[in-house]
């Protein structure tokens, strides 16, 4: 089955090679609402700090993400543009929550409606990340913050929300270091990384909710996701007995990249009638076999005894993919759109040069709650203290057939070393 995929909010509004990639890439892409940007649905924040869900004051944001110029009207050309999409059921604009108007007050159950996730775990995760020199560093770093040369358009991007303050005896998220002298900016930027990291806590919980691959097509989210599976894949490989233990072999995964390469500049032109029909029968197989390939995978990791073993056992299977793409790849190139579909094993650090298309990492981890605390402080602690816990998320996680995927897409290295 060929996954849908959610293109995961920033400041600016996804373009139209963003959704054409992902129209080429998946079954289904999501984008956002614009009136969708907190962390947690604002009325759910008393649950997030362990209250009773049985009253909620609607209190205001609790860490928004600030839009550039123009944003909503972008959605809205966006929608105009790529009707026949929406139409086809190949678009669609969702939202996570409804909105309830400030001030108002609800007693008795408190509904969070489609919002999937567990307020309070997010929140934590949120704050803990955000409470991280490293991280708060890594998101920030992107072309669009740093093509912001009016100090105002800064600070017009750093919304206020209570979610970032001090909490009974927990002390407030802490600003940036070393970043700006103005202290005014600096809490401005300060603001634009905790929205950042929640949004990326946000939706790759989400998407694993919904059986949804995240989209991350900003520098700033990539630094992140590309930290998280550094962090966690280091962490686990350290405090692993031995090298054939379920959590060195599941890891094994997180070194299988796959890219799927068209050419930007023709991409651009091609009009969305067009790129709809290329999702045609021989797309789908291709797609289907991509799918396929990583559950495949996923299972020779885990029944490999050594990294040596598992390189071996993937040779035919990653030949028997390429094998089915090629024909795609022939049939595309008739119409002057050239795709190369590559997939191999690497290491996520690698940077040897840089791609402008889809690179698709599957993780091996199927718990995107798990990717985030091993990536950010707490499971090399969780391993020593959780005991039984960890016993019973290793027997969940053995049983599922998939990973956490991540789409990545822009100024993003390539991490292949060429199959072919």
């Amino acid at each position: 089955m060929i996954p849908d995929a959610l293109i995961v909010p920033s400041e600016c509004a996804p373009t139209s090679l963003d959704i054409k990639r992902a129209l080429l890439s998946y079954n289904k892409v999501l984008i956002v609402s614009p009136s969708d940007r907190d962390v947690i649905p604002s009325r759910t924040f008393g649950m997030a700090l362990g209250l009773p869900p049985i009253m909620s004051w609607e209190m205001g944001p609790v860490m928004p993400m600030g839009k550039a110029p123009g944003y909503d009207n972008d959605i809205d050309e966006l929608a105009n543009t790529f009707n026949q999409a929406i139409s086809e059921g190949a678009l669609e604009i969702i939202s996570t929550y409804s909105e309830i108007s400030p001030g108002s007050m609800l007693i008795g159950s408190v509904g969070i409606d489609n919002y999937p996730l567990n307020p309070q775990a997010v929140f934590w995760i949120f704050r803990s990340m955000a409470a991280d020199q490293a991280l708060m560093r890594a998101v920030v770093e992107d072309n669009y913050l740093a093509s912001l040369n009016n100090r105002d358009d800064v600070l017009a991007l750093g919304l206020e929300g209570c979610g970032d303050g001090q909490i009974n005896d927990i002390p407030g998220l802490p600003l940036i270091e070393d970043y700006y002298d103005d202290d005014d900016l600096r809490k401005a930027v300060s603001r634009i990384c905790y929205a950042r990291l929640g949004s990326v806590v946000k939706y790759v919980g989400y998407c694993q909710e919904k059986n949804v691959v995240p989209i991350l097509p900003s520098e700033g989210y990539q630094n992140i996701v590309n930290r998280l599976l550094c962090n966690s894949s280091s962490i686990i490989q350290q405090n692993a007995d031995t090298e054939d233990s379920f959590w060195v072999r599941l890891n094994r995964m997180q070194r299988v990249i796959h890219e799927d390469l068209v050419d930007a500049s023709i991409l651009a032109d091609v009009q969305v009638k067009d790129i709809l029909r290329l999702r045609d029968v021989r797309w789908r197989d291709t797609m289907t076999a991509k799918e396929r390939l990583f559950e495949s995978l996923r299972q020779l990791a885990l029944s490999s005894k050594n990294d040596y073993e598992f390189s071996e056992k993937t040779t035919n299977e990653i030949a028997g993919y390429l094998a089915v793409a090629e024909d795609l790849e022939s049939e595309w190139k008739k119409i002057r759109l050239k795709l190369t579909c590559e997939v191999g094993v690497a290491s996520i650090a690698a940077a040897p040069k840089i791609v402008g298309e889809i690179t698709q990492i599957s993780n091996g981890i199927g718990s995107a709650e798990l990717i985030l605390i091993a990536g950010g402080v707490w499971f090399l602690q969780q391993v020593k203290e959780l005991g039984s816990e960890i016993i019973q998320l290793q027997e969940r996680e053995a049983k599922l057939k998939r990973g956490v995927g991540f789409g990545l897409t822009k100024a993003y290295p390539s991490l292949l070393k060429k199959s072919r």
